[in-house]
C-alpha cells in the first residue's frame, strides 16, 4: 500500500496532490493547502514519476504542480493527467511566467496558472474556480497574455511559434520537436528559420534570449 493511500477523507473534500521537485518550496505548498478547509491533501510528489505513481494509488481530484520539472516535462505532465479518464483538475504553481508556457498549459488542459510569487488568497480563488470548473490566470499573467497577443498578432507570432520557443527552452533537438509536434523535421527546421526571423536574431541562444526580454519565456 502507498502511501497515498494512509491518508482518510471527507467526501466532500478535494483529494490534492502537490508535484513539487523543490523540496522547501514542496513542503511550503503541501502545509498551505493543508490550512484550506476544501482540500484533503495527500502526501506530495517530487517528480512526474511519482505524481504518475500518486495517481494510481491516492486518485486526487485535483492536482497542483510546478511547470518547471527538473529531466521531465511539464507541459507533457499535464497533458496526460487531463487525458486520463476521470481526469484531475491541474492548477500550474510555477516559476515560469512567460505567455507562452501559460497558454501551452492553457491549451493542454490546466485549469488555473499562477506564479510562485502569488498570495494563499489568489491560490484558493484558483482552486475554487477549478473546482466548479471554471479556469483562473493569475491577474500579471492574464495583463501579459493580453499584451502578448495583441503583440503576437502585430508581429506575425503564431501558436505553433510560442510553442517552439517552449522546446527550445526545453533544450529539445529539431527531431524532438518533430516528435511533439507531430511535424516533420524540415518542417520544424522552416519553422525555426521563419522565427529566428521575426525575433531578428540568428540562432537558438538568441532566440530565447530575446523571446525572455519580449516576455514570451
Amino acid at each position: 500500500m502507498g502511501v497515498a493511500t494512509l491518508v482518510e477523507c471527507q467526501a466532500e473534500t478535494m483529494r490534492t496532490l502537490v508535484v513539487q521537485p523543490d523540496a522547501l518550496c514542496r513542503e511550503g505548498l503541501t502545509r498551505l493547502l493543508r490550512e484550506f478547509d476544501e482540500l484533503c491533501v495527500m502526501p506530495p510528489a517530487a517528480s512526474v514519476v511519482e505524481g504518475l505513481d500518486r495517481m494510481d494509488t491516492a486518485m486526487p481530484d485535483l492536482v497542483v504542480t510546478e511547470l518547471d520539472l527538473p529531466v521531465d516535462d511539464g507541459l507533457a505532465f499535464v497533458d496526460s493527467l487531463c487525458r486520463l479518464p476521470n481526469p484531475p483538475a491541474v492548477v500550474v504553481v510555477s516559476r515560469q511566467t512567460g505567455w507562452a508556457y501559460v497558454r501551452a498549459a492553457l491549451e493542454r488542459g490546466a485549469r488555473g496558472y499562477l506564479p510562485r510569487t502569488a498570495s494563499p488568497g489568489e491560490l484558493q480563488e484558483a482552486i475554487r474556480r477549478a473546482r466548479s470548473g471554471q479556469r483562473y490566470v493569475h491577474h500579471a499573467l492574464a495583463a501579459n497574455l493580453l499584451d502578448m497577443t495583441i503583440g503576437a498578432s502585430e508581429q506575425g507570432l503564431t501558436e505553433r511559434e510560442c510553442a517552439l520557443l517552449v522546446r527550445i527552452a526545453q533544450g529539445d533537438t529539431n527531431h524532438e520537436i518533430a516528435q511533439a509536434l507531430f511535424l516533420s523535421e524540415k518542417t520544424v527546421r522552416n519553422a525555426l528559420t521563419r522565427l529566428f526571423h521575426k525575433l531578428r536574431v540568428r540562432n537558438r541562444m538568441a532566440a530565447l534570449a530575446a523571446a525572455r526580454q519580449q516576455g514570451y519565456l
